[in-house]
């Protein structure tokens, strides 16, 4: 299947690591190095989507004078959620990243986080790979 004809179902990461907003930074913190992750979608109790953790955003908090290992995620994370369907073509999942200056996007389907299609997917897809 050629590029154009894929959606963000055929790239996208479907066993998703999320956190919850009151969660503590610390046990986010593990979590994330334990799986290997780099960005962690915030949701609510019904998994929808509330903002975004990265790794970037962790290490501008520890590079801030006296870090607190324990403040909930809620003060940390991005609150622009940038989403996409499962079935969003491909190229429109790319303008989204390009055009809102983010590196991944949430897949939501009937507001609930699906999946996530991040900058490092679309290598994976342009090598013929598939995450996981």
């Amino acid at each position: 299947m050629e590029l154009k004809e894929l959606t963000a179902k055929d790239i996208m990461t479907e066993s998703v690591v999320t956190c919850h907003a009151d969660q503590s930074l610390n046990l986010v913190e593990l979590t994330s190095e334990a799986k290997h992750v780099r960005h962690i979608p915030v949701v609510g109790d019904e998994d929808e989507p509330l903002g975004m953790l990265s790794v970037r955003d962790i290490l501008k908090h520890f590079a801030a004078p006296s870090p607190n290992h324990f403040i909930p995620i809620k003060e940390l994370m991005v609150k622009r959620v940038v989403t996409c369907t499962p079935t969003t073509a491909l190229l429109d999942v790319a303008r989204q990243l390009v055009d809102s200056q983010v590196s991944s996007v949430m897949v939501v389907d009937e507001n609930k986080v699906v999946g996530i299609v991040t900058e490092h997917d679309f290598v994976l897809a342009l090598l013929g790979k598939k995450p996981g």
